[in-house]
């Protein structure tokens, strides 16, 4: 009987893993405003936070056990230099890259930390800032012990300009901006490790036109249950049940 049960919960578990690798069709979202311009570093309405969480990641992450992660920088030599806690070295990880595939340079990394330092009043004044031996180098005016933690704001994100005057950067994130107006920004899923848990995210505008059943528009608070990126409880639950029997062979 138990290695019936077994069989039974594999079977689900692996039925349950194909449905978390199919992502949900379009969610719309009305807000209020939408921006002119997107910058997560300069976008002081909190509303649109809502935007830039789905389309940048923080230069730093803080992980559930404590740790921090990056998708941008290799870790091992992204360091503090000195007990003095006021020099740091951030170096990109090989093969660094924007969504759009576009390398991510030490110049992008640079300037957006600039940019941070710039609109951030809690961070302490930069020194110098330089880039030597393929990292970013990085002097402060005084010691903060916690200085990566400061940048696990969504204004660290590293995002590009290709042209001074675009509305919208090149960043790296769980989706990318298809479509952009004053009244509807489309976002699409992102090629690759970085994965959506929808097809599509559409912000509209609010207004009392388009609040319809059939339209199928949800608050803006609704996006709380769906992270940007990353699987839900249930698929980290059916990957723990595959993981286990696959362990026990229970075929053999």
């Amino acid at each position: 009987m138990d290695k019936i049960r077994s069989r039974i919960l594999f079977f689900l578990a692996i039925l349950l893993l194909a449905a978390c690798g199919r992502r949900s069709p379009v969610y719309r979202v009305a807000l209020q405003s939408l921006p002119e311009r997107i910058d997560p570093r300069t976008n002081m309405v909190n509303i649109y936070h809502y935007i830039n969480i789905h389309l940048f990641y923080p230069l730093f992450e803080r992980e559930d056990d404590g740790s921090l992660s990056s998708q941008y920088l290799d870790l091992n030599s992204s360091i503090a230099l000195d007990k003095s806690f006021k020099h740091f070295q951030l170096c990109l990880r090989p093969g660094a890259a924007f969504s759009a595939g576009d390398p991510i340079e030490n110049s992008d990394l640079k300037t957006s930390i600039e940019t941070t330092h710039e609109q951030d009043v809690f961070l302490p004044r930069l020194s110098e800032i330089s880039i030597d031996k393929g990292c970013v180098m990085i002097a402060l005016t005084e010691k903060d012990p916690i200085y990566f933690d400061h940048l696990t704001t969504i204004r660290s994100a590293v995002v590009r300009f290709r042209k001074q005057d675009d509305p919208v950067p090149i960043g790296l994130g769980p989706y990318q901006v298809k479509e952009f107006s004053k009244d509807r920004i489309l976002l699409t899923a992102s090629p690759g490790r970085v994965r959506g848990s929808f097809k599509s995210v559409e912000f509209l505008r609010f207004s009392e036109t388009i609040m319809t059943p059939a339209n199928n528009i949800h608050d803006f608070n609704h996006l709380y249950h769906f992270p940007p990126s990353g699987q839900n409880t249930k698929c980290q639950t059916s990957k723990a049940i595959y993981r286990m029997f696959s362990q026990k062979k229970i075929y053999r």
